[in-house]
């Protein structure tokens, strides 16, 4: 049987331990700052923009690489990479999978960090801007209506016209845009829903 003196000796190291690791018993439940999920397309924006010395942006160096995207493999296992200009080839992934998976065969150059092998070595994009589908430099945004006119939310806001009537349906939606620029506007010829509504 333990006598008081040796409990309360035991009591007060077990105190120390505890005072001495913060008060916690749980460290495992700590996420490293390079397992944190990937910030929307919206933060990461803001966190480009920050001036130097603002916060965040300037702690974690954003490596840019441009290429085209492409969808391979299979249904069961199935691959977005980034045909990277001048060769190679790498894999996505993170938050914004989804959305670069819908723009498959576009040219986009995407700002990110490299992720170690699991299985495989990829590379995890904040942020992307689609430079080229089709030859062509598309308007990329978010699908507003008011009033009957359709309008395109982005880095600059763009009016447009002759929108077909499947596009109409799809305000909310983030999308891209080609056409033709008139004095109306951009008139639509192409178009692709990059995230729905």
């Amino acid at each position: 049987m333990m006598n008081s003196s040796r409990f309360r000796t035991r009591l007060v190291l077990g105190a120390l331990v505890v005072s001495a690791c913060g008060g916690r018993s749980d460290v495992a439940d700590e996420v490293p700052p390079g397992d944190q999920p990937a910030a929307d397309t919206g933060a990461a924006v803001a966190q480009e923009r920050a001036e130097p010395g603002a916060g965040p942006a300037d702690t974690v160096k954003l490596e840019q690489l441009s290429g085209q995207v492409m969808v391979t493999g299979t249904a069961q296992m199935e691959f977005v990479t980034l045909q990277i200009d001048g060769g190679g080839s790498v894999n996505l992934s993170g938050a914004l999978l989804p959305e670069l998976r819908r723009l498959s065969g576009a040219n986009v150059t995407v700002r990110g960090t490299w992720k170690p092998a699991t299985p495989l070595e990829g590379f995890e994009p904040a942020s992307y801007e689609v430079t080229s589908i089709d030859g062509q430099r598309p308007s990329v945004g978010i699908l507003e209506e008011r009033d009957g006119e359709f309008t395109l939310a982005g880095a600059e806001t763009v009016r447009l016209t002759g929108v077909p009537d499947a596009l109409r349906r799809q305000v909310g939606a983030k999308v891209w845009v080609t056409g033709r620029q008139t004095d109306s506007g951009l008139q639509v010829q192409s178009y692709g829903v990059i995230r729905e509504p």
